[in-house]
Parts: C-alpha cells; sequence; structure tokens
C-alpha cells in the first residue's frame, strides 16, 4: 500500500493503479483498495471505472463514509446528459437500504 501511496505523490496514476490491482487480487475483500484505486480513476478522468471501483468498496463495507462521500461527490459532479448507463437501473449504490438512482436525486 504504501508504495501505491508513494507512486500517486509522485503522480505516477499507471503505478499506483497496478500496485492497487495487486492488493485486490491478493486481498479481494480490502475496501481501502478499491476506494484508493476508485480516486486515481477519477484523477484520471475514468469515471465509469471510479464509480465501479467505488461500488465494489461499498458492497465489501458497506459502512465505509469516504467511499459513499466519494461516490455521492462524484454522481453530483456528472452532468445529467452524461449519466452513467447504469444510472436509471437502481445504479447499484447502496447504503443503509436506500439507492442512488441518478445524480442529484437522492432519496
Amino acid at each position: 500500500m504504501a508504495k501505491a501511496e508513494q507512486a500517486m505523490e509522485r503522480k505516477d496514476t499507471k503505478t499506483a493503479l497496478a500496485l492497487y490491482r495487486e492488493i485486490m487480487q491478493t486481498e479481494p475483500d480490502y475496501a481501502p483498495a478499491y476506494f484508493l484505486a476508485a480516486r486515481v480513476h477519477r484523477l484520471k478522468k475514468e469515471n465509469d471505472q471510479s464509480l465501479a471501483m467505488l461500488e465494489k468498496a461499498l458492497q465489501i463495507q458497506p459502512d465505509f463514509g469516504q467511499a459513499l462521500a466519494e461516490s455521492i461527490d462524484l454522481l453530483n459532479s456528472w452532468p445529467t446528459r452524461k449519466a452513467p448507463k447504469s444510472a436509471g437501473q437502481g445504479f447499484g449504490l447502496l447504503h443503509a437500504g436506500r439507492g442512488l438512482a441518478r445524480p442529484g436525486k437522492f432519496p
């Protein structure tokens, strides 16, 4: 994890993602690895991938507040016309029994 963080400090997103993926393979239930990979994807403007990583982090650890906050921030930043394809299909982001249906619309 420290090597991935060092890669991010150097703005080496390719190496950071590779290291986070390595962690995800060896520790598939370690939610912080998915969360940090999501942040890297977001920096690279790869919002679909970022959202997928955040969803996985929340599946593993539903009370992961930082992942939920990042998800909400990402969804709020998404223009409605560019909402992810899954936005109208329940979206998959569940927290305490509430789903986030689409950007800007919260239960």
